[in-house]
This record gives structure tokens, sequence and C-alpha cells, in this order.
């Protein structure tokens, strides 16, 4: 199946401004994603959510594009400054501020991990950056594109059973803990 030129594809909610823009997109984009879940985990409400409780699909891409980003730590005041900051830089707007790729990202949270004293498994932690972005540690790995369709099915199948089973409007954000700084 082909996408029609300038033609959005992908939830909303995830995109990046150049992605709602209908621009270029590359691995950036999606570290952008990966900054809105990264929000939506510690926050337990979307990056954009306003004054309305829910937005509709032409204002949160106003939002988007807009940058109308409410600062994770307006919201969650215990995260220490630190984890704030790496959330911001995935969620920037202009691509050329973000992580330049998912390894960058990932450095940057198993840094937090390590100063905040979680145990994280790294292996792991790089297997899922690897398959969730398609990034590899390899030079010249090639997916199929049968197994990439598989990964796409697995991961929407993933995000429409959070997305039913998590409704960040409802959710209270005090009942999540992160380990003081």
């Amino acid at each position: 199946h082909e996408t029609r030129s300038g033609a959005l594809k992908g939830k909303i909610p995830y995109m990046a401004p150049e992605q709602v823009r209908a621009g270029a997109t590359d691995r950036r984009t999606d570290v952008y994603a990966v900054g809105v879940v990264l929000y939506e985990m510690l926050a337990a409400k979307r990056p954009y959510v306003g004054k309305k409780k829910r937005m509709g699909e032409f204002s949160l891409m106003m939002a988007i594009v807009n940058h109308d980003v409410v600062p994770v730590d307006a919201v969650r005041l215990d995260l220490p400054p630190s984890l704030t900051k790496v959330i911001t830089k995935a969620l920037a707007l202009d691509a050329s501020e973000r992580y330049q790729t998912a390894a960058e990202l990932e450095q940057a949270l198993r840094g937090e991990g390590r100063r905040l004293g979680l145990a994280l498994e790294p292996q792991r932690l790089s297997s899922v950056m690897i398959e969730v972005l398609g990034e590899s540690k390899r030079a010249g790995q090639i997916r199929t594109n049968a197994e990439v369709m598989q990964l796409y099915r697995e991961v929407e199948h993933a995000k429409t059973k959070v997305d039913e089973a998590f409704d960040p409007e409802t959710l209270d954000a005090s009942e999540l803990s992160v380990p003081a700084s």
C-alpha cells in the first residue's frame, strides 16, 4: 500500500511538528514520538492537553506545530531537573535540537537511570529501542519489508491496547512516583 503524497501517516498525538507539516521525516521524528510516550509515562497526560478535557484533531495538530507544550516539570513537580531536560530535548520543536538518534536518547535515559539508582537492564532497553525505532547497532543491517510490517503491526496493536487501558485524562499523576534526585 502506498501513502499519497502529502498525506499524514501515524497517530496525531505522537507526531512531530515536521510530520504534522508534512515535511521531511527521519529518525528524529521517531525520537519525538518516544519523547511524547516518556512524557505520558511520567505526567500521566499528553504534553498538549490544554484547558479542554479533549482536544480535537485540528486543535491538537495546531498545538504540536505551535509547540504548545506544558512543561513536564509543571505537571510533576517531583521530577529531577536532569530527567526533565532529557524529555524536553526529545520534544524539541526543531529536529536539530533533539537527540539525533535513538542511541543518543537511550544513552541519556541510561545515564539518568544510573544517576537515580534505577535498575535498568541495558541490553533490554537497547533491544526495545532498536525494535521500536528500527535502528541497528550493526552497520548495514537491513530489515526485510515483512519484518518491518510485522513490527509495525505489533507496535500499533500495543498502542491500541495502551490507549484502551490508559486514559491520560483520568489518571492521577500523584499516584506515580519517581525516585528523588
